[in-house]
């Protein structure tokens, strides 16, 4: 059977992997001031930061219509056999709900997977299932597979503020009062109900940076990580040191780099980084 892998753009997949499995990918909307653009076609994410970086004004995001999904899907069962599509958490886009509407008419050919992730915590479900596809794996066994994935996976975000996430209502305003009144470095995370959450709030970089590393070893132990991934938000000297930690300490096989994408950067804010394992 042939199955081809769809994702949306929140995944913030580098392209040489969406080339290498040939990865469907359902844009997003992204509202700049009174501009609406499709998340990785006609807006960057170079051009998003620089207009974030100038603007007082909030981004907005929306997701992809149904029609776009729809067309997706059936362009895709053109030629092949079965789709799977796999979006970001439900709980933070509606994006599941316009693919869930979308392959209504397609039958048994397509299978929804709610990641509960977003950004590289997605993405590394999308690689591991494009890998099981290019090892003969069926539906079912990837399902299985993604599943214990899922349950394993973490994912968190040290945040420069977190202004952009509670005035996009994913973090509470009182947790923004208490971080400005501190001065702090917040952290968040992804847990295991696909909500975003404040898990820390670290009194400086330094503090930050290791808090992650450590949330890291405690996962993996002496045991060396096979893959993690490291996406930043127009924030590359905090990804260099935070860069330099980890292969110190931890010494992953595979590291997959990435940047945070307009969607996903709309409520992480300039300046986040984010790790997941």
């Amino acid at each position: 059977m042939k199955i081809r892998i769809l994702v949306d753009s929140t995944c913030d997949m580098p392209q040489e992997f969406i080339r290498k499995w040939n990865i469907g990918v359902a844009p997003l909307f992204v509202q700049l001031g009174k501009e609406s653009y499709q998340d990785g076609v006609d807006l960057s994410i170079d051009e998003f930061y620089r207009w974030c970086r100038t603007h007082t004004e909030l981004p907005k995001t929306a997701q992809p219509s149904v029609g776009v999904c729809e067309k997706l899907i059936r362009e895709s069962l053109e030629q092949y056999d079965h789709v799977i599509c796999m979006t970001i958490s439900s709980s933070l886009s509606g994006t599941f709900q316009a693919f869930r509407l979308a392959s209504e008419g397609f039958e048994d050919r397509v299978t929804l997977y709610d990641t509960l992730s977003g950004s590289l915590g997605f993405c590394l479900l999308a690689m591991q299932a494009a890998e099981l596809v290019e090892k003969g794996f069926g539906v079912p066994e990837i399902l299985l597979e993604l599943q214990n994935a899922r349950q394993q996976l973490k994912v968190m975000v040290a945040l420069e503020t977190l202004e952009y996430a509670v005035k996009g209502g994913r973090v509470s305003r009182l947790s923004y009062i208490a971080a400005n009144m501190l001065s702090i470095k917040p952290i968040v995370h992804v847990d295991y109900d696909g909500f975003v959450k404040v898990i820390e709030k670290a009194r400086s970089e330094s503090r930050a940076l290791r808090y992650l590393v450590n949330a890291m070893k405690e996962k993996y132990g002496s045991t060396r990580p096979l893959r993690i991934g490291i996406a930043h938000g127009d924030s590359e000297e905090r990804m260099r040191a935070f860069l330099q930690m980890v292969r110190e300490e931890l010494n992953p096989v595979e590291i997959i780099f990435s940047q945070i994408g307009p969607v996903i950067g709309t409520y992480a804010a300039p300046g986040a980084l984010l790790v997941t394992f």
